[in-house]
């Protein structure tokens, strides 16, 4: 960690620290989905890190950045899985594939080409299915180049 730098969840602390001091109304209305109306105050011993931990806006808004994290590490784990698949049904069919070929694969962020390219793999049956999955790969634009 850099020297002076804050740890992300000191920066939330604080964060939610400011925005409760300047407007809890709002802040409390939006994650509540209500109105809200101040009576009085927060009391500052009130705006403790555990004590806003045990909220249950809190807790929800934990959550809901937990299930985000579990559904993007699925997503990512079932691409890798894919990317996996199709290199070896390639060396199954082909033998050999080229350096190339596997690092495309890879290295490809598009979900559904990704997908295309996998089920293309699982149904090629012979050798000449599987180069022409390859030279399809070959020549799919590069990540780097479209986004240029």
């Amino acid at each position: 960690m850099k020297c002076g730098s804050v740890r992300p969840m000191e920066s939330f602390d604080r964060s939610l620290k400011h925005l409760l001091a300047l407007a809890p109304a709002e802040l409390l209305g939006f994650g509540l989905g209500l109105t809200v109306r101040i009576i009085r105050p927060i009391e500052p011993s009130l705006l403790t890190r555990e004590r806003l931990m045990q909220s249950t806006l809190y807790q929800q808004i934990f959550s809901e950045g937990e299930e985000r994290g579990e559904a993007r590490g699925e997503t990512r784990g079932r691409l890798k899985q894919e990317a996996e698949t199709i290199q070896r049904v390639l060396e199954a069919r082909l033998g050999v594939v080229d350096l190339g070929v596997r690092q495309r694969v890879k290295a490809e962020p598009d979900e559904r080409l990704l997908s295309q390219w996998y089920q293309a793999a699982i149904l090629c049956v012979d050798a000449d299915g599987a180069r022409q999955l390859a030279d399809q790969i070959r020549q799919a634009p590069s990540p780097t180049a479209e986004s240029t």
